[in-house]
């Protein structure tokens, strides 16, 4: 590999294109993203004053200590039921979409058998 000459940005796409079509890449990124992320991202764009962003900025600090300080509790909960686990149990639950597993799924109740 000619790591000190590395191809364009063009040859790149010709090459994918003349080489490996067969190779789709996905239009969206798997993993959501946090409301309030995107809220605070989007309004940040939205401005050119070094205050505003500033302020905007100092939300987004704020709310990720808020969600690391989450985090910390609970791993911290899940760490004192793996060392202790007649007194304490720690239950995380997903909401997964259903269409992320390629799995069949019924919609409403499953008709009784028998």
């Amino acid at each position: 590999m000619d790591v000190e000459n590395p191809v364009s940005k063009s040859q790149f796409y010709k090459k994918w294109i003349d080489s490996f079509q067969f190779v789709k890449t996905k239009k969206t990124n798997s993993f959501s993203k946090c409301t309030t992320c995107v809220t605070i991202e989007r309004l940040m764009s939205k401005t050119t004053s070094f205050e505003i962003r500033a302020f905007y900025k100092k939300k987004k600090e704020e709310h990720n200590i808020r969600q690391m300080l989450e985090r910390k509790y609970y791993y911290n909960k899940k760490d004192q039921a793996q060392r202790n686990p007649s007194q304490h149990m720690s239950i995380i639950i997903d909401g997964m979409d259903q269409a992320k597993t390629n799995l069949p799924h019924f919609a409403g109740r499953n008709p009784k058998v028998g």
